[in-house]
């Protein structure tokens, strides 16, 4: 809740400086940047902020302590099984920083292809008469459809990156999961280890794969 909290009051202060960036350009800017894709791009990037901060944090947090209670735990028992299944880890940072480039492009162009979109669709509803005087209707739909299949594809793209991210992610868990039981079965077999610290080290190892 408190973070709720917070979140909603920076987002508040930040439509704030926004307006008042806004109302300090001159003239000529606004020349340049239509005040629909203005719009379009504030509740764009605000919801993008409300859904990165808020109970993100507390997750964030509180995985995060998990994932270092759980390591600390499974080196207790037994370090060996540890660091094999820590072999992999580095796989799993590498994935995650590729894939997050990606979808951090994917993301950028889809609010750009939005953004233009909403400006299109105020610029023609504040010009209608004209539009419909001059018979441009099908030309503006056809503007404005093209820029919504430009979102559209990045949403999708975006949506891809995340199903590949997601299913290599998974891909190297259970893989960790197969190799310490693989070499936890050996150190059973030689009275290296106990079932249930096998076990043990391995459940700890278990983390959230989402935030």
């Amino acid at each position: 809740m408190c973070y709720l909290t917070a979140c909603e009051n920076m987002n508040h202060r930040m439509r704030k400086e926004f307006f008042k960036a806004i109302i300090r350009q001159d003239i000529g800017w606004f020349d340049k940047n239509q005040s629909g894709t203005l719009t379009a791009k504030l509740f764009d990037n605000l919801e993008r902020v409300k859904e990165g901060t808020g109970d993100k944090v507390a997750l964030l947090i509180q995985f995060v302590s998990q994932f270092f209670a759980g390591f600390i735990v499974a080196f207790a028992y037994d370090w060996r099984l540890t660091l094999i299944m820590m072999s992999l880890s580095p796989f799993m940072v590498i994935c995650g920083a590729f894939i997050a480039k990606l979808m951090a492009s994917a993301t950028a162009k889809e609010a750009e292809n939005y953004a233009t979109a909403g400006g299109i669709a105020e610029e023609v509803l504040t010009s209608i008469r004209t539009v419909v005087a001059f018979n441009g209707q099908k030309f503006e739909c056809d503007r404005y459809n093209e820029a919504l299949r430009g979102g559209m594809r990045d949403g999708i793209l975006k949506s891809l990156y995340v199903g590949i991210g997601l299913g290599l992610t998974f891909f190297i868990i259970f893989g960790s999961y197969a190799l310490a039981f693989w070499v936890g079965t050996g150190y059973v077999y030689n009275g290296v280890l106990i079932p249930g610290t096998l076990l043990t080290a391995n459940e700890l190892k278990e983390l959230p794969t989402e935030i």
